[in-house]
């Protein structure tokens, strides 16, 4: 009788162990907030709108067959012909000729060319051609009144990026003003532009500001794991230009109620020259012991190493394009047994991932709206360290070389009267080899359908849809506060190559209500969702509810 007993406990402990958080669930529960942004402003900077000199009485008219142009190197002359076509095989007084002047003056200045100028020099007609001569403008010198804490000299090699000789444009000034800005500790807060001392070139005064040596944030929340402890505080402080050129210095961490899990993470990031090139490195550390398993104990730990390099190959105040590369290392040890019989698995995964973004300003029947999208190709490789990972991974298949492709997208867009309606759209692909858990797609949780744990429902490959409809409700005193609904829904296979009888393809709903609410430095946001569907019953943490239903709060103090 004691022996089928034990056995029978040792079934249910090896039952609930498959509905617990596998290493890719824990590594995912400590991952880095994604904290409210506050953009630095940027200073207007260049022509308001072009107007046309005004007009004089005309005395003298000439007949204009055509026109030719000089000066010009940013827009071929066919282009601009074209713009003047309707003053052709016309008599055009001085006040008519100056109108075709600043036609041209006018296009450059829409394309962002503010310091562009087309007139009409002296010349002698012949054949009726007349000649518009155009000063496109070039820049000269640049002038920084710095404050801020990031060296002179390195702010003025952000300006002196833009060459001299190289033609003035809203582009490429924003470009270098807002790389700045990228920059921790500093801020542009006025731009002037002077004439230079060379005819036709441009000098400007830059004025960058100081922005706080420290910031940092408090969360408190209830997104955690039963296993693990579900209330989780969580803290992140940052050294902005440690050593003067912008850079950064960043060290979070993460502990459950229980204090089953616990992670540090100490990261390093800074500029790489003046072009907008930058990267960074980091380490972090991931500790974790499951509870609530009767007779058996399953603990590990996780150090990861990362290194990355990005470049903006566009940036302006409403669309910004980046590259990325990026390096991981983990080293994972995970250890699983009944008390006195623990076995420990040891893995190592190495990844390599090539990334592009996209964040823009759109707008949609005249309203107002942003979008941002992802690709990343991940080309890696799981080494399986010792026997047990061997014996472990028998049949999962998930040793050796793997590639993925991850794509992500957000698009909020303003409707009317406070109303917002905000997409997010998650999806992964993998090929070949299964992905160990570390580096498959949850679908579950805040990230995912918000009626389940992060760990209910994770696979190689699969998507996952949230629409959020928000509702701004009107300010109380300070306080900004909002409403919404929303609708979850994800499919996910759980294995690239299937092993065995089990489904390997389920689908999550959810519908749900939520409020968010910020005061000064306070954010505060709830959800409540309830899931449906023919899959809906919970599969993680089933022993301690069966029905769809999950609240989740978290409150968050910046400083």
């Amino acid at each position: 009788m004691m022996k089928r007993t034990i056995t029978l406990s040792l079934l249910a402990s090896v039952s609930l162990m498959a509905a617990a958080p596998t290493t890719g669930d824990i590594l995912r529960q400590v991952e880095q907030p994604k904290l409210p942004e506050t953009p630095k402003a940027l200073p207007s900077v260049g022509a308001g709108e072009y107007k046309a000199p005004l007009e004089a009485k005309d005395t003298v008219k000439v007949f204009v067959k055509s026109f030719k142009f000089s000066g010009n190197t940013v827009f071929g002359s066919d282009v601009l012909a074209e713009l003047v076509k309707p003053y052709e095989g016309k008599e055009l007084g001085i006040n008519a000729l100056k109108e075709v002047a600043s036609v041209i003056t006018k296009y450059y200045r829409d394309n962002g060319y503010f310091v562009a100028r087309a007139y009409i020099p002296a010349q002698s007609m012949e054949n009726g051609i007349v000649e518009i001569a155009i000063i496109e403008g070039t820049y000269g010198s640049f002038d920084m009144k710095n404050s801020s804490l990031v060296d002179t000299a390195e702010v003025q090699g952000f300006m002196d990026h833009l060459k001299q000789g190289q033609i003035v444009s809203t582009m490429s000034l924003e470009r270098q003003m807002l790389l700045i800005n990228d920059l921790s500790g500093a801020q542009v807060t006025n731009a002037e532009v002077y004439p230079g001392e060379a005819v036709g070139t441009s000098d400007f005064r830059i004025t960058v500001s100081p922005t706080p040596k420290y910031n940092g944030y408090a969360i408190v929340d209830n997104y955690g794991s039963r296993y693990t402890g579900e209330n989780r505080l969580s803290a992140g402080g940052y050294i902005n230009s440690l050593t003067g050129i912008g850079d950064t210095l960043s060290i979070t961490g993460l502990v459950s109620n229980t204090a089953d899990l616990k992670n540090i993470r100490l990261g390093y990031d800074r500029p790489l020259g003046y072009s907008g090139l930058k990267g960074g490195v980091s380490f972090s550390m991931t500790d974790y012991t499951l509870d609530e398993i009767e007779n058996y104990d399953a603990y590990g730990r996780t150090d990861s190493y990362s290194a990355y390099v990005s470049y903006p190959t566009i940036k302006t105040r409403v669309h910004t394009q980046t590259l990325e590369a990026s390096y991981d290392h983990k080293e994972m040890k995970d250890s699983s047994g009944t008390p006195g019989s623990v076995d420990e698995a040891k893995k190592q995964l190495d990844a390599l991932t090539l990334k592009a973004s996209d964040k823009r300003n759109t707008s949609l029947a005249g309203l107002p709206g942003s979008l941002y999208a992802s690709a990343g190709y991940t080309i890696g490789h799981l080494g399986l360290k010792n026997g047990t990972a061997i014996t472990n991974d028998a049949g999962l298949n998930s040793g050796g070389n793997y590639t993925k492709l991850a794509l992500n997208a957000l698009h909020s867009q303003y409707l009317r009267d406070g109303m917002t309606l905000q997409s997010t759209c998650k999806a992964q692909k993998s090929f070949g080899n299964n992905l160990d858990s570390s580096e498959d797609l949850s679908v579950g949780g805040t990230n995912g359908v918000r009626a389940y744990e992060d760990s209910e429902l994770s696979g190689d490959q699969g998507y996952a849809i949230s629409l959020d409809l928000i509702y701004a409700l009107p300010s109380l005193r300070q306080i900004s506060h909002s409403t919404s609904i929303f609708l979850d829904h994800a499919k996910v296979w759980k294995n690239d190559m299937t092993f065995n009888s089990d489904d390997n393809i389920r689908t999550l709903n959810a519908v749900g209500v939520g409020y968010a609410m910020n005061y000064g430095n306070f954010d505060l946001k709830a959800t409540l969702a309830h899931g449906f569907g023919d899959e809906r019953r919970p599969q993680s943490e089933a022993e301690f509810h069966t029905n769809s239903n999950k609240f989740l709060l978290q409150g968050m103090m910046r400083f």
